[in-house]
């Protein structure tokens, strides 16, 4: 099987010598086309919305503007070029959580994506660098995918996997609200350079090691956690190809050797400084990022592997209200999804080409990556059984215990994929030129199946995307406040109302911020996504109980407690150089009021009169 193999993989390169002279796999025609192709439903994909547009971010799911993780990102874009021109540490920062600061290495700060992104940053501002990087996001893990699958595949399967793999479920999941997990284009990259040193097909072992830890150290400053999971299932696919093929390794043995300390050198020199922020920092976490017992009721129902969600353009109401219910209720999660026939198009690829060494390792990998989405017990049809999986062992161990399970699901669909075009490519094209009927029926069986593969994953389009809910003329109010000011907002910035975040970044870190949505190191170690108390405790209790109507983040306030005097002890002790009220929530007006007791009439005003600004400086704060 293995010299079938190598004959398939030298046919392939003859016809992509061919291909080179001729013109098609550089800058001629079809190449173009399919880069224009991919780039262009990239576009399409969010409607009438440019790409470089200033004002609009993908909508939640729950219908809010930038809702939580968008804003946060917008704030992470705007972050990384403002460091490095004022020569700030890129991975700490006060301009958050002021007076303290939070550990940004322990945050998703995405700082490769912040340096892509600077120009348009730069020149167009934060939110338009989320947009263009968010459609360079789809254009481009398509394209990286072709190219992986044109190692072994002819243009049009590889097209189609490109297409799979870039706007796959995961993909139109995940990307209307986490950019970092969507800007996925090397992991089909780290795969080649795996499969060319398994295969002992790199000519330069070191330099295609070198090159994997560039592309892993690379990955790590998107979203380590992605890297994460994708290391696991590489390892557990190793395992599997050394005992079924361990003569092949023991001769590769010294390079694969030389390219592994090729990798960790390159990988290290680029990640050395931010992991060393998370194992040695002051404010590291010592424990996982969210509770354990939150971060795992994030898994995938095994059900979801054929029940269409409603990002699928076949979505059929019933069948849509039901996988609602998985991953616990978080939409954004729900990224298993496989559809019916292209599982069993997978079932019966792998299982025919089961003697293929690509094909199964694949394969196997691709199960186990769904197998870890599943969590620590099998759930199907939201109902939890008494089957232990493997993540009720690694739940526990550090690390891995930081991960949301489900996200396994981007390894698995990447691996399937992988099986199921090489397989089908291998397996089923040149015996449908055959004589014999029943290959014929098969490969025809195959076809129909990819087909309804297709209709069953089209993702339904444009993604919605929405203008802010504050005052137009907001940026314009903002400008009054000081450059480097510490600004204290309501509604206090925390996990969902991050509007004051992307107030900060638009402005170009024209301010410090109190509180903000990130993850901190609590007294236990552990990561929260709740800013800590400053003392006073009463003012941000005050604005968190006026927000909600009731104590939503923070203890209950002390009805002994004199506000108005917390809150100018707050004002003189962190040096607060603004207070920004915007009239949302419950109670508003009583913060409104409150500030008004203290400081006097607001400096400014917006044009709705449902934004407030209010300058310290040279005023006095009125305690009672």
């Amino acid at each position: 099987m293995e010299a079938a193999d190598g004959a398939v993989d030298q046919s392939s390169q003859h016809r992509r010598d061919a291909s080179r002279r001729f013109g098609v796999l550089g800058p001629g025609l079809p190449l173009s086309i399919i880069v224009l192709t991919y780039c262009a439903l990239s576009v399409l994909a969010f409607g009438n919305v440019s790409p470089w547009n200033n004002q609009r971010l993908p909508a939640s799911l729950l219908g809010g503007w930038g809702f939580g993780d968008p804003a946060q990102m917008t704030w992470f874009l705007a972050w990384t070029p403002f460091a490095l021109s004022h020569g700030l540490n890129l991975f700490h920062s006060n301009y958050l959580s002021y007076p303290h600061g939070v550990n940004l290495a322990e945050n998703t700060l995405a700082p490769l994506l912040g340096l892509l992104g600077a120009p348009v940053t730069l020149t167009l501002g934060p939110i338009a660098a989320f947009n263009v990087l968010l459609r360079l996001a789809f254009a481009s893990s398509s394209l990286s995918m072709y190219a992986l699958l044109r190692t072994w595949v002819r243009r049009p399967a590889a097209f189609l996997g490109g297409l799979a793999f870039g706007f796959g479920p995961y993909m139109v999941t995940q990307g209307q609200t986490h950019l970092d997990l969507v800007f996925i284009p090397l992991l089909p990259l780290m795969v080649w350079c795996l499969y060319r040193l398994g295969t002992g097909r790199a000519q330069h072992p070191t330099r295609t090691g070198a090159l994997l830890g560039l592309l892993a150290g690379a990955q790590f400053l998107i979203d380590s956690e992605l890297l994460l999971l994708f290391g696991f299932t590489v390892v557990v696919g190793a395992l599997v190809a050394v005992v079924t093929s361990p003569h092949r390794f023991m001769v590769l043995g010294r390079s694969l050797l030389s390219a592994g300390i090729a990798a960790l050198g390159v990988f290290v020199a680029l990640c050395g400084y931010p992991m060393s922020m998370m194992l040695f920092a002051r404010d590291r976490l010592s424990g996982p990022v969210q509770p354990v017992d939150v971060l795992q009721s994030y898994h995938s129902d095994l059900a979801g592997l054929v029940v269409p969600t409603f990002n699928q353009l076949f979505n059929p109401s019933k069948l849509v209200a039901a996988s609602s219910a998985y991953v616990g209720g978080n939409l954004t999660e729900n990224v298993g999804y496989w559809s019916a026939p292209f599982l069993g198009l997978f079932i019966l690829i792998v299982v025919v080409r089961r003697r293929d060494v690509l094909v199964r390792i694949a394969g196997v990998a691709a199960v186990v990556a769904v197998v870890m989405s599943l969590g620590p017990r099998l759930t199907i049809n939201t109902r939890v059984s008494g089957i232990p999986l493997p993540e009720v062992i690694f739940s526990h161990l550090a690390l891995l215990n930081d991960v949301v399970p489900a996200r396994f699901a981007v390894v698995a669909w990447l691996f399937a994929i992988l099986a199921v075009v090489v397989g089908a490519q291998r397996e089923w094209v040149r015996p449908l030129r055959d004589e014999l009927q029943h290959q014929r029926f098969v490969g025809a069986f195959t076809i129909a199946l990819a087909v309804a593969s297709i209709v069953m994953l089209w993702p339904t389009t444009p993604f919605v995307t929405k203008s802010a809910g504050f005052p137009p003329d907001t940026s314009s109010l903002l400008s009054a406040i000081p450059p480097g000011a510490s600004v204290l907002v309501y509604p206090y910035p925390v996990i969902f109302d991050t509007e004051a975040q992307s107030w900060a970044a638009q402005s170009a870190m024209r301010f410090k911020l109190f509180g903000g949505y990130a993850t901190y190191r609590t007294s236990n170690g552990a990561g929260s996504p709740v800013p800590p108390l400053l003392a006073p405790v009463a003012v941000q209790e005050f604005f968190d109980l006026a927000k909600f109507g009731h104590s939503q983040y923070y203890p209950a306030l002390s009805p002994r407690v004199n506000v108005q005097s917390a809150l100018c002890t707050f004002v003189h002790r962190y040096h607060v150089g603004a207070i920004v009220v915007w009239f949302v929530g419950v109670k508003p007006v009583a913060v409104g009021d409150l500030v008004d007791r203290a400081l006097g009439r607001p400096s400014r005003l917006s044009q709705d009169h449902t934004l407030a600004l209010w300058l310290t400086q040279g005023r006095s704060c009125h305690s009672s």
